[in-house]
């Protein structure tokens, strides 16, 4: 009998306890909360915590999904740029070098040659050295 009276206090103190704490509780009788009045209001707790979390995740995943596109599209991007735009100069460089050296080496055979056939003097220099 005792175990179940203290029991019954028992629960009966956590129901004002619950009821004196959130006292926007529907269900009152007497001033004091019934048990199932409790225990709909720890329900409802609980439903707007999970839905607080809930959102809480969600929003989290979208920012790293965001983040995280953002990062590859950036890595993609420089990468791209990187193997896009390097060889371009050197192979601009290149072409003018090798451009330059056929000029003069044409040029310096043609005045050999112009040299061998005319006879002038700068190309008899030109031949001797």
């Amino acid at each position: 009998m005792h175990r179940r009276m203290w029991y019954a206090i028992s629960m009966q103190s956590s129901a004002e306890i619950s009821c004196t704490a959130l006292p926007w509780n529907p269900i009152k009788a007497n001033g004091c909360c019934r048990i199932l009045g409790s225990v709909r209001v720890v329900v409802v707790i609980t439903v707007v915590v999970v839905i607080i979390f809930v959102v809480v995740v969600v929003v989290v995943v979208i920012v790293i999904v965001v983040i995280v596109s953002d990062v590859v599209v950036f890595i993609v991007v420089v990468v791209v740029l990187v193997i896009v735009g390097r060889p371009r100069p050197r192979r601009r460089r290149r072409r003018r070098r090798r451009r330059r050296d056929f000029r003069r080496r044409r040029r310096f055979h043609r005045h050999r040659r112009r040299g061998c056939r005319h006879r002038c003097r700068r190309c008899r220099r030109r031949c001797r050295r």
